[in-house]
């Protein structure tokens, strides 16, 4: 299959992304990176970066209001792929940026990826250490995935993945009795499934895609109970894609490429995404180098 490098947020796997003529993937999805052999050995590699009018993933906006720029380098080896993704907001209202590490495995003729991915959150005025692993302070969240990459005549795709260490929103003690009350008892494991169709038409890809939170936190963990009792009173915290189980990502991303000579090419991508939950919407644009 070709590989096209795409705009790193419409979609397969959500948002993000690079572009292959017949699918849309997630960025962080290394088995998807276009790359460029190392002399003869079996290793290959590629940087670049996406420049998008919003950095939108899995129907939730991040980095602020403005573009984003996105760079990406990668490392392959076989069915192996590594890599390093970030984003960083162009508006200068928003500190807070990202720097991921991921990895993958894919295997059966392309069509299954099991993917890790370390995402971390930092924050410009705070300067976090990107070496604190402390569950309750790290900026770093633990990601393990497992997706269905579709084939020619399979065109559709299945992606899930769910937080396992770090930064996900946590879950709150709701024992009175208990001396940890209202205090961080663990994290809320919040999971993502998402299904999507890619086809193309005339040189020019389309992906339908559908994300949905699987995660259905505690009433406690989503809402502050006041009360003049300051014992029944919960600092609780919503799921890291919504507050309930639902649609959270829907939408279909258009992409083609602009010739600039013989041999380059521009990609570009426009995505409609809607998240129902939080009864947002987007219209982004993107293109890539």
């Amino acid at each position: 299959m070709k590989h096209i490098k795409f705009i790193v947020f419409t979609i397969l796997f959500s948002s993000l992304g690079l572009i292959s003529n017949a699918q849309i993937t997630d960025s962080k999805d290394t088995s998807n990176c276009a790359t460029v052999a190392v002399g003869k050995s079996k290793i290959s590699f590629d940087i670049g970066a996406d420049l998008v009018s919003r950095y939108v993933w899995r129907g939730t906006q991040y980095g602020g209001n403005g573009p984003s720029i996105q760079p990406s380098a990668c490392l392959t080896w076989g069915g192996f792929s590594a890599g390093f993704w970030g984003a960083y907001s162009t508006n200068g209202t928003n500190s807070s940026q990202e720097l991921d590490f991921y990895a993958s495995y894919t295997f059966l003729n392309d069509m299954v990826t099991i993917g890790f991915t370390d995402y971390f959150f930092t924050n410009d005025s705070l300067h976090e250490d990107p070496l604190n692993f402390k569950q309750n302070n790290t900026g770093h969240i633990f990601e393990p995935s497992l997706a269905f990459n579709g084939t020619d005549k399979i065109p559709f795709r299945l992606l899930l993945a769910a937080n396992v260490f770090g930064h996900d929103n946590s879950r709150i003690n709701n024992d009175p009795n208990s001396a940890n009350f209202n205090t961080s008892d663990g994290i809320q494991y919040s999971s993502y499934a998402e299904i999507g169709y890619f086809t193309t038409f005339k040189e020019m890809s389309f992906d339908v895609f559908a994300g949905f939170n699987l995660t259905a936190p505690r009433s406690e963990d989503t809402k502050i109970i006041s009360t003049l009792d300051p014992t029944m009173h919960y600092m609780g915290e919503s799921g890291f894609y919504g507050d309930k189980m639902g649609l959270v990502n829907i939408g279909f991303t258009i992409g083609k490429e602009l010739s600039i000579t013989d041999k380059y090419s521009l990609p570009l991508t426009a995505s409609v995404i809607v998240n129902p939950m939080a009864n947002d919407y987007y219209f982004v644009f993107g293109l890539s180098f």
